[in-house]
């Protein structure tokens, strides 16, 4: 999976978007995620998708959302705050 976006907030909503999106078109879960290169406006990364097996309990992740969404680089490493439709 590659991906452009003008920044890293959009660069993971739309990241998060086409990983709900092949789940729910392959009735899948998501396995073995591997992010091999990420920059300010693109990324490359392989994603596994294996059965779910029995459907999971609770709400289904419709997409991700911009609405109060934070991005940031910290000492440690990257902290995201996104927030989905449901």
């Amino acid at each position: 999976m590659a991906l452009d976006a003008s920044d890293v907030g959009a660069l993971l909503v739309a990241w998060l978007d086409e990983l709900l999106f092949a789940m729910e078109r392959d009735d899948a879960c998501m396995s073995n995620v591997r992010v091999d290169q990420v920059s300010d406006a693109s990324m490359r990364a392989r994603v596994e998708l294996d059965s779910c097996g029995d459907p999971p309990d609770g709400t289904e992740l419709k997409a991700a959302t911009y609405h109060q969404l934070t991005v940031r680089e910290t000492p440690v490493g990257w902290e995201a705050t996104v927030f989905f439709d449901v």
